[in-house]
């Protein structure tokens, strides 16, 4: 059973602080969503880019360099 919510009171400083913790939580969950649909439209577009990549068997290598050598 979940808990009886009864009526909240609070002084004026307490609700303003609270508001004000509140607005600045719901702006910034509004912020990491925003950057969240970024991020996901860049891996989305690095998708297209690999989708439309050609394969050829002769494409040069990159040498590895073993450690401290020139």
């Amino acid at each position: 059973k979940p808990p009886r919510r009864g009526k909240v009171v609070l002084s004026q400083s307490d609700y303003d602080r609270i508001q004000k913790f509140y607005r600045r939580i719901l702006e910034s969950q509004r912020e990491l969503d925003k950057r969240m649909i970024d991020y996901r439209n860049d891996i989305e577009a690095l998708g297209e880019v690999l989708d439309s990549v050609t394969l050829s068997p002769e494409a040069p290598q990159p040498s590895v360099k073993a450690e401290g050598s020139p």
